[in-house]
């Protein structure tokens, strides 16, 4: 059964209170679930001057709070039973930014009481010396007993939680703790029983208005079963009971808006008294004069009175489009501000992808907003803050200087690693060059000989070594020795394909165990060729069925599944199928350009070229980033492979061979 909440508040302050007080309630639909959420906020001093000076800096931070509290449930996916906990993660990192700005007058002064009831279920938090108690069948609990820490963190304000079935009947305080610094739990058991919770708030508030000095903040809210009438509050002007001793800000705010209305209400009456009157004394003249007078005279003064008008609605339409009123973007800076807290929030969960894309919507929102001087500053802030979210997304190293282990005759390609050496080739022209580990030079390989026929390359182990599949269909291996391709296969593996469509080779083990993948994008499908005791067997279809979009398809990396890289994306394959639940998480900015994806079964992660960004980003084998290595020598990136044992990467820039250490 749904329930129903009767909702009483003791909130009173007065221009000496020594402690600052705030009160939040506020009730709406989301998912088909009623929400109702309260915030109870005091910051202890006994200083009313204090209190005074410092009213801006914790009006911003009760603001703050309560508006990451609303927004965190307002824009929820989906209400499960973890995301109180993700609302006070959103909260704190909310404060943790606004300290960081360096008014921290309330820390260690803090107290709140927070609470959000979903249909029946209420979940629950409380910093400092706040309060919670339920009161069922005359007996009071505390609830708030462990939740808060002896010493909080302006990182973690808030650091534990605790949720419950309300039941009907059930009455919850949620309060500060100047409350039972003045009244008992046995008084308030004198006030609360038996009594209608109006009647009872309202006797409470009696008892304590004659403190001058001490503001309360308080909520009792009662459940009512589904047939009894409920008070619902929408905000915390219109609640069930509210008091004030003396006018606090938000009540004087609406009593001189009020005044100001009834002010030029009284004057717009006037005028249009006066006025009213004037109209009629013109066109008592003018009926007059059309009547007694020549009308020819008449007709000009009104047609150059006529003219005049358009003349004056024709200026002003042209100063309105020459000087457009200014377009204040306090708002639209806030709305920058809260999508980075909810990212920051995101990444706590390591949620990269909606962190990026609230960091992309606010770098959009902010490109949007005109520069006004006075803005600048917050501007800058704001800037500074999108650049370290996306640095925590990223995890981005910056490597300015490379080691340039070789520049190579030619610019290759492709680059094919061996335990002895790099083969540089150029897919392009059939140019090959080697890079010898073991003495430290490079030559150029195959010149006097037609390699134009060579597709593709790959490292196949012994006996084969150095392998090329060429335009006939064929194996070839590179003798590195005596400088010659010998046909390792004398029927072409792969009949009737279509030769400028074949875009990579990956071998999988070695010797006789290596399995040689071609993927050929103009058919739509990935072959499989199994080493034999003399070459490689006729390819077969590795894909359970031909897939369309592998045409616009930029490369291929092999691990026992198959990873296919798009410009924007790379899909996954196991057994032949498409793993659909496989995605790369998005990065900032995102993936445009992605030309090449390298792994081996023997490594942890996935590693993408994306030159267009000078960078390679590491994924792990969840898609997940892991890091983002950039470098100004990545602009002409061709390809890659990894040592990941050691944490280099090396890569074919222009016709440099590079070692980046990361």
């Amino acid at each position: 059964m749904r329930l129903k909440t009767k909702i009483g508040q003791i909130f009173l302050t007065h221009p000496k209170d020594q402690n600052y007080t705030s009160i939040y309630t506020e009730s709406f639909t989301k998912h088909g679930q009623n929400v109702e959420l309260f915030v109870a906020i005091e910051i202890a001093h006994r200083q009313e001057a204090i209190v005074r000076a410092r009213r801006a800096e914790y009006d911003k931070l009760a603001q703050t709070l309560v508006t990451t509290f609303k927004k965190t449930y307002v824009g929820a996916v989906d209400l499960d039973q973890d995301f109180f906990e993700k609302s006070l993660a959103s909260i704190n990192l909310a404060i943790s930014r606004l300290a960081q700005r360096g008014k921290i007058g309330w820390y260690g002064r803090l107290n709140v009481a927070m609470a959000a009831v979903v249909d029946n279920q209420m979940f629950l938090s409380a910093t400092g010396n706040a309060l919670a108690y339920l009161i069922r069948n005359g007996d009071f609990t505390l609830l708030s007993e462990g939740l808060s820490d002896q010493q909080t963190k302006t990182t973690k304000i808030f650091s534990n939680y605790s949720s419950g079935r309300l039941t009907a009947g059930d009455r919850v305080i949620l309060t500060t703790n100047q409350l039972f610094n003045f009244l008992s739990l046995e008084r308030m058991d004198e006030f609360l029983k038996d009594e209608p919770l109006k009647s009872a708030c309202s006797d409470i508030i009696a008892a304590l208005d004659e403190i001058k000095d001490t503001g309360f903040s308080t909520f009792i809210f009662e459940v009512a079963g589904e047939n009894e009438p409920a008070q619902r509050t929408e905000s915390v002007l219109n609640s069930a009971i509210f008091k004030e001793r003396e006018p606090s800000d938000a009540a004087a705010a609406a009593s001189g808006s009020a005044k100001a209305a009834q002010i030029a209400w009284h004057y717009l009456k006037t005028f249009l008294k006066y006025a009213g009157a004037g109209l009629s004394a013109l066109a008592a003249y003018l009926i007059d004069a059309f009547r007694k007078r020549s009308k020819k005279p008449l007709l000009a003064i009104i047609g150059i009175i006529v003219l005049l008008l358009l003349a004056n609605l024709g200026y002003s339409y042209y100063k309105k489009k020459a000087h457009p009123a200014a377009q204040t973007p306090a708002g639209t800076l806030d709305q920058v501000e809260s999508d980075l807290t909810a990212a920051e929030a995101k990444l706590i969960y390591k949620d990269q992808n909606t962190a990026a894309t609230l960091v992309s919507d606010a770098e959009g929102i902010l490109a949007g907003i005109a520069v006004r001087k006075q803005d600048q500053a917050r501007r800058d802030a704001i800037n500074k803050r999108i650049s370290d979210i996306k640095g925590k997304i990223n995890n981005e190293v910056t490597v300015n200087n490379p080691n340039v282990l070789t520049q190579f005759p030619n610019i290759p390609t492709d680059i094919i690693r061996s335990p002895n050496g790099v083969l540089a080739f150029n897919k392009n022209s059939g140019s090959v060059a080697f890079y010898d580990f073991r003495v430290g030079t490079t030559k150029p390989l195959l010149k006097n000989q037609n390699t134009g026929s060579l597709l593709v390359s790959a490292y196949a182990g012994n006996p084969n070594g150095f392998v090329f599949l060429d335009r006939n269909g064929k194996i070839q291996s590179l003798d590195l020795t005596a400088e010659t391709l010998k046909a390792v296969t004398a029927d072409p593996i792969i009949a009737n394909f279509d030769q400028a469509r074949v875009k990579d080779m990956k071998i999988l083990g070695a010797g006789a165990n290596a399995r040689a993948y071609i993927l050929e994008t103009g058919a739509g499908q990935i072959w499989r060729s199994k080493a034999t005791a003399t070459g490689f067997a006729t390819a077969e279809k590795w894909l359970k069925a031909d897939e369309s979009s592998l045409t616009q398809s930029a490369s291929m990396a092999v691990d026992g599944s198959i990873y296919i890289l798009f410009s924007d994306r790379a899909d996954k394959y196991f057994s032949g199928q498409k793993q659909a639940a496989f995605s790369l998480a998005k990065t900032i900015p995102p993936l445009s350009g992605a030309q090449k994806i390298y792994t081996t079964d023997t490594l942890q992660n996935i590693y993408v070229q994306d030159p267009e960004n000078s960078r390679i980003i590491i994924f792990d084998k969840q898609g997940k980033v892991v890091k983002i290595v950039k470098s100004n020598k990545f602009r002409d990136l061709a390809d890659i492979y990894v040592d990941e044992k050691n944490s280099i990467i090396y890569a074919a820039s222009g016709n440099e061979l590079l070692q980046v250490n990361y």
